[in-house]
């Protein structure tokens, strides 16, 4: 956790308030802090089968906050699991006519939304031939 120490300025909250901290009685605000090994990357998919997104280091665990699935044209539904070896999370991708598909999920660091072992890379696996973009938000932690 990063930790700030400082005045508050209540006069950015309500012009009535008194101030919250003062230089003798601080207050302190706990905010959380993404690891150093933050990454977002976007990744354009279109073969089916298996299809890398991120590289498994050996001492590190993968861990997944965000994703978002973007179906560029219409296309037959396909399931596009993320993998590991064992289905870590796995979605069926159904667009309607013509227009174009997305979705996304998130959660709040540190919590996070599906791991890849240690030295194990992240895989989306599509059941057939589509155009997709995939985003994913991720951090690398060091086993043990």
């Amino acid at each position: 956790m990063s930790v700030f120490t400082g005045t508050v300025q209540a006069s950015l909250i309500d012009s009535n308030m008194a101030p919250v901290g003062t230089s003798t009685n601080p207050v302190t605000v706990q905010l959380p802090k993404l690891p150093s090994l933050t990454r977002s990357l976007s990744v354009n998919l279109s073969t089916a089968g298996n299809n890398t997104l991120v590289t498994g280091l050996s001492g590190q665990v993968i861990k997944v906050f965000a994703l978002s699935i973007f179906a560029q044209m219409a296309s037959p539904a396909v399931v596009v699991n993320f993998t590991a070896g064992p289905i870590l999370y796995s979605a069926i991708v159904q667009p309607t006519n013509t227009a174009p598909f997305s979705f996304g999920l998130a959660v709040n660091y540190p919590s996070y939304l599906f791991q890849v072992g240690n030295g194990i890379n992240l895989v989306a696996n599509l059941s057939a031939a589509a155009q997709f973009t995939v985003n994913i938000t991720y951090w690398m932690e060091s086993v043990g």
